[in-house]
């Protein structure tokens, strides 16, 4: 602690420029009001338009000091202006952690912190471990299709946005299942409906992957959107024609390439889409084209032994690699 408020007074003493220097000063001071109990000063600093729930060094927010030193009449201030009760630092610890007595505080300091953890408490405050549980219980809630425990769960405090190890949120999760009303629940909430997990997909895509089309047109409803760059290639892939075109309304580029240079033809030609495929077709896909392998989409028609895509695309021109380095030889290309 006397660590951070050396470092909070270094940053009011050294000039920075005149704009950082003066934004410096009025974000510290909120937090050393905060830190000494001056009611008035925090009044101001509102009054000026600081953020109640500023933060500054280790993501710490005028509440965190307040708690630590048992400020209870500054607490009770902080909550009337809107103070986050469950708001973390860095190390993921909320100003119910910071009331933690230590075992060199006084009696009284001791005693103020149990006051104002009480108070904290009464506001649904929760321990940083408490939030954690709360948001596993909530994501684990909401993959389940269990409704009445993602309310519990929220109303206990627990993360709309909580990730899981993979960055998926509750929405992420109930969207891929099927679970509509969970998933209205959640973005009445707050939820973020284009959050990223870990594989770069919102809910849409995830939503999507699974052909959930009343969740899709949930999220679009609310402005959803696609999040990774190889989206449509996913939404083929799986044959959710729908996804596909709305990819395609959005302005995906038909002939968008993944890692693997394929295109959303090759993707519906090897996972066998039919239908998709004769979209992407019917759309202008591009029939003739090589992947990182140097083989077209009839290619593996032909090696899976579909006789209806080897047809369809043959009715389109197309050729086979072989043919189409023939082509490429007459030309000169090659």
């Amino acid at each position: 602690m006397k660590l951070l408020l050396t470092t909070i007074a270094a940053v009011v003493l050294v000039g920075c420029g005149p704009s950082e220097e003066e934004h410096a000063l009025v974000l510290n001071g909120m937090h050393n009001a905060a830190f000494r109990g001056s009611i008035e000063e925090i009044k101001q600093h509102l009054a000026a338009g600081v953020d109640v729930n500023v933060k500054g060094t280790g993501g710490l927010t005028p509440l965190h000091y307040a708690a630590r030193y048992g400020r209870k009449e500054v607490v009770e201030l902080l909550f009337a202006k809107g103070a986050d009760v469950n708001v973390k630092d860095v190390d993921g610890e909320t100003p119910l952690d910071w009331t933690e007595p230590y075992e060199d505080d006084s009696p009284e300091l001791k005693a103020a912190k149990k006051e104002t953890a009480d108070l904290l408490r009464e506001h649904s405050g929760k321990t940083g471990q408490e939030l954690a549980a709360a948001n596993k219980k909530l994501t684990d809630a909401a993959l389940n299709g269990d409704i009445e425990a993602v309310k519990q769960y929220l109303a206990a405090g627990a993360d709309v946005n909580a990730k899981n190890e993979n960055r998926l949120t509750p929405l992420h999760l109930a969207g891929f299942k099927g679970h509509k009303e969970i998933a209205e629940l959640l973005i009445a909430k707050g939820a973020d409906v284009n959050a990223k997990d870990e594989g770069g997909y919102t809910p849409l895509d995830r939503a999507g992957l699974s052909k959930q089309t009343e969740i899709t047109d949930l999220l679009h409803k609310h402005s959803g959107i696609s999040g990774a760059a190889d989206s449509v290639q996913v939404a083929t892939s799986v044959g959710n024609i729908k996804a596909v075109k709305q990819h395609l309304t959005d302005g995906v580029d038909i002939n968008a390439r993944d890692s693997n240079q394929m295109t959303p033809l090759f993707h519906a030609v090897g996972n066998e889409k039919m239908a998709v495929t004769e979209f992407l077709i019917k759309e202008g896909a591009e029939i003739n084209t090589y992947d990182n392998q140097w083989k077209t989409p009839l290619d593996y028609a032909i090696e899976l032994k579909h006789a209806e895509l080897t047809n369809l695309l043959l009715k389109n021109g197309a050729k086979t690699s072989e043919e189409m380095n023939t082509d490429r030889k007459e030309k000169g290309i090659i």
